[in-house]
């Protein structure tokens, strides 16, 4: 094997483990909340007395929470059909997604479920998902493990309640309980509006690619934008 190819695989392997640990330590601290304990031969929470023993998933993801009479709460496999609705809609309508063609539900499912546990995807969910929040992988080398590229889709006729400033707040902070050190949005320019909700956010801009995409018979510049979770 070539020695760059050995170095990767390792790293690759370390990446992971961090994150286990992570994982494993996150799982331990609510199972004690609970007043639980964390079987580490078993790779399994457990709570005592009256409460039931429940795996390492269900304790790993947030709680939902209300705001203004909207739910906000992880992705289920039920809200997929909902979430290609909205998204296909600026696929049609914009250039702020790059796809040509309407997504079907099972292929925006596909990607939820191609990063497992490790990306946080949450949804606002008023009688119906109204917006969704998503996290995936930014670069596909283990080096790039801890940073997330994150994605961020309301309803046309849910816009202007605050779901969008809730569903990145959400997704942001669960990032960081996950031990990720930044995340990275792209913005297809011109955007004021979206630039200015990054700002907000503690976004900072990290470059501009010209000429990034084609759409709608045009060229499109992306700008990208980092918020640092960690620093140390």
């Amino acid at each position: 094997m070539r020695a760059d190819r050995a170095f990767e695989l390792s790293a690759r392997r370390r990446g992971r483990g961090r994150f286990a640990a992570i994982r494993r330590n996150r799982i331990a601290a609510r199972a004690s909340a609970c007043g639980g304990h964390y079987d580490d031969n078993k790779q399994r929470a457990t709570r005592h007395v009256t409460l039931e023993t429940q795996d390492e998933t269900s304790l790993f993801r947030t709680q939902p929470r209300v705001q203004s009479g909207v739910m906000i709460r992880a992705v289920t496999e039920k809200d997929f059909s909902a979430i290609a609705t909205i998204t296909n809609h600026y696929i049609a309508t914009t250039a702020i997604h790059f796809a040509y063609e309407p997504l079907a539900g099972a292929d925006i499912q596909a990607m939820w479920s191609k990063g497992g546990d490790r990306f946080p995807w949450f949804v606002a969910d008023q009688n119906g998902v109204v917006g969704y929040a998503k996290a995936g992988t930014w670069r596909d080398r283990a080096g790039y493990n801890w940073t997330a590229e994150i994605g961020l889709y309301i309803a046309p006729d849910a816009r202007g309640q605050g779901l969008g400033k809730a569903l990145y707040k959400e997704l942001i902070d669960e990032l960081g309980r996950r031990g990720f050190r930044s995340v990275i949005a792209g913005i297809t320019l011109p955007n004021d509006p979206s630039i200015a909700f990054h700002l907000a956010f503690g976004f900072e801009s990290v470059g501009t690619v010209r000429d990034a995409g084609f759409k709608h018979g045009s060229w499109h510049d992306v700008e990208f934008w980092q918020k640092r979770l960690a620093s140390s």
